[in-house]
């Protein structure tokens, strides 16, 4: 199946089986507010469950989507100081670390801009000087590449050791599950209240395969809007009642809130097959053969702190070979990706 022909799949499965009951972007005027309650006295956390009365206080700024994703004005009312700061240096802290590469390549502005990133054996950094990202990369073969292009526009693919941070795969999962849970509408709610519960206790049954689909559109980065989606299933059936996907500029990361009471009847089947079609927002520009499209399935599920390895292939539009402080010979690339 060629990417023409899985792309129209997929959109005749989504369109088939599921509707739209969100869309937000990350960024946008005015901000999107989502607020469950009608008088501050009857102000909650969505996560904790308190409220005023309870001593929590609801003062810091609570973003539905985290920062270092880009989210900038998708905001919430539901969301209380104390689960904001533990959201913040716990389950978020984990999906930071595991995208650290993809978040830097893709020069995804978290809160201070594009993060910087070094790989262990630091022979690749990628910096963002006044907005423009620098390759710094010390490898022979791509010196000679570079002159040889005599420059003109060449690709590689990436001949260093890139690998995530340290992290948690199941924790940065439930961050994902927790921003599906921040944006879900009100009426939503009681579906995704055992993954909540997940999310703040780990009691829940245990699931096997934490499922993430992953996708790529080659492409500049200012040509994608990242935001976020939820699918609701539009009649019973064998799929997941709620998908998730966040688009993350040329990424994108699918997934299905775990635990929905619509979907007791599909978890006591035993095995069941999760059709896993990449589901594909409608404002991603795609021109084939010219431009590319891969996805992938991923499973999040470990509860071991690991790193992860990357590939990624390039797209050089100008290179040029200098001395580097600490090495005779640095490539430095400013292109696409």
């Amino acid at each position: 199946m060629n990417a023409n022909e899985l792309i129209d799949g997929a959109e005749a499965y989504f369109r088939e089986r599921y509707e739209k009951i969100v869309d937000f972007p990350f960024v946008t005027r005015p901000t999107i507010w989502i607020c469950d309650h009608e008088a501050p006295a009857s102000r909650r956390c969505r996560f904790c469950e308190r409220g005023p009365s309870e001593a929590v206080t609801f003062r810091l700024k609570a973003h539905a989507g985290p920062e270092l994703l880009g989210s900038k004005t998708i905001r919430t009312k539901n969301e209380c100081d104390e689960c904001n700061r533990r959201f913040g240096t716990g389950i978020e802290s984990h999906l930071g670390n595991r995208l650290a590469f993809v978040r830097s390549v893709t020069q995804v502005k978290g809160k201070n801009g594009a993060p910087s990133y070094e790989n262990p054996s630091r022979s690749m950094k990628i910096t963002h000087p006044r907005g423009k990202q620098t390759f710094t990369l010390t490898d022979k073969s791509l010196f000679d590449k570079a002159l040889a292009s005599k420059g003109e526009a060449f690709s590689f693919d990436l001949p260093a050791d890139a690998m995530s941070m340290m992290h948690v795969p199941s924790e940065a999962f439930k961050a994902l599950i927790k921003i599906a849970c921040s944006v879900c509408p009100l009426g939503e709610l009681p579906e995704c209240r055992p993954a909540i519960h997940w999310i703040m206790t780990g009691s829940r049954p245990y699931i096997s395969n934490h499922l993430v689909v992953r996708t790529f559109t080659s492409g500049p980065g200012d040509a994608f809007t990242s935001k976020v989606i939820l699918l609701r299933r539009k009649q019973p059936g064998q799929e997941p009642y709620m998908w998730c996907i966040l688009q993350v500029l040329n990424h994108s990361f699918q997934f299905f809130v775990p635990f929905c009471p619509s979907d007791t009847a599909i978890m006591k089947a035993g095995t069941v097959s999760i059709p896993a079609w990449p589901y594909r927002p409608d404002n991603i520009p795609l021109q084939l053969p010219h431009d590319t499209f891969d996805y992938w399935k991923e499973d999040w599920s470990s509860t071991q702190e690991e790193q992860i390895s990357i590939k990624a292939g390039f797209h050089v539009q100008k290179a040029w070979v200098v001395n580097g402080p600490n090495t005779s010979e640095e490539l430095r690339e400013d292109g696409s990706r």
